[in-house]
């Protein structure tokens, strides 16, 4: 996981056999308790979405991106500040 003072969660990854077993959101509470204070945001994509949803983000503005030739779309996502 990485993070800046600022609010912004940079990426946030779990090795694939982990996925669904809670590190993720351990993870993410750690950061939280880092960043008290400040609102959080993120650019995520859109298998990161749901996990962010469930963490109190809402989807800010809907982006597109291009990486390597290949548009992606991601999300432009705000929590408040706690």
């Amino acid at each position: 996981m990485a993070y800046a003072g600022n609010g912004h969660i940079d990426l946030l990854y779990t090795a694939p056999g982990l996925q669904r077993s809670g590190v993720a959101t351990r993870l993410y509470q750690q950061a939280e308790k880092q960043l008290r204070g400040q609102a959080l945001f993120t650019e995520a994509s859109l298998v990161a979405k749901p996990f962010f949803l469930r963490q109190g983000f809402q989807v800010a503005e809907v982006q597109w991106v291009e990486r390597q030739g290949v548009v992606l779309q991601r999300f432009l996502m705000r929590k408040p500040v706690l």
